[in-house]
């Protein structure tokens, strides 16, 4: 699950993380909102309405119903299936600022066809993009809030950044750049997209 929160709201979503008895032993991942590493040139548009971020890693019935129940304070929560597409290598700064990108299928095709070709879209990221070092997708199974936005899936992203601060080109040629943008017009409504840039803490 994936739970998103203003800065109001996130002090009492990580009050109920730390004593709901159901959530308290839950793995979570939290993140800020952030700037992007110096030398990364990766346009995104930052979501004003989020300050923080819970990744949870656990969806039993009994932790669903407790976080669903963050959507009466305001609080955007989404119920995701994750694939891991690309791991981060072992030497990654874990601490580093990942981009989460909210993507909208195209209108023309079902969930079933948008979820196949997201999968081959991370392969041909993997083959094009050397400028990320780690992806993830998240799946949108069901969502709750005030009022509920509609995507379908949210990509995480971690990007390679150099000592010097320095990162290496978004895409391996013009020729892959030309791949990935038709690969992504069969896959993603125009305009349909959001992102922030989170940092773990």
């Amino acid at each position: 699950m994936l739970v998103f929160a203003d800065h109001d709201q996130q002090v009492v979503v990580a009050a109920a993380l730390r004593t709901d008895d159901a959530l308290r032993d839950v793995a979570v991942r939290q993140a800020h909102r952030c700037e992007p590493a110096p030398g990364q040139v990766i346009p995104a548009v930052a979501v004003t309405d989020i300050d923080a971020v819970w990744i949870l890693g656990e969806a039993e019935p009994h932790v669903v119903e407790r976080v669903r129940a963050f959507a009466s304070l305001g609080v955007e929560v989404h119920l995701v299936d994750t694939v891991e597409r690309i791991a981060a290598p072992d030497d990654h700064d874990a601490t580093s600022p990942r981009r989460l990108a909210f993507v909208r299928r195209l209108a023309t095709i079902d969930r079933a066809t948008f979820r196949d070709r997201w999968g081959v879209h991370a392969e041909l990221v993997r083959i094009h993009q050397p400028s990320i070092a780690a992806y993830a997708q998240h799946l949108i199974v069901d969502s709750w809030g005030p009022a509920p936005r509609p995507f379908d899936g949210i990509a995480e992203f971690a990007y390679v950044t150099h000592a010097d601060g320095t990162a290496p080109p978004r895409y391996d040629s013009d020729e892959g750049r030309d791949v990935l943008a038709a690969d992504i017009a069969q896959l993603l409504a125009p305009g349909g997209s959001r992102s922030v840039w989170v940092r773990t803490t």
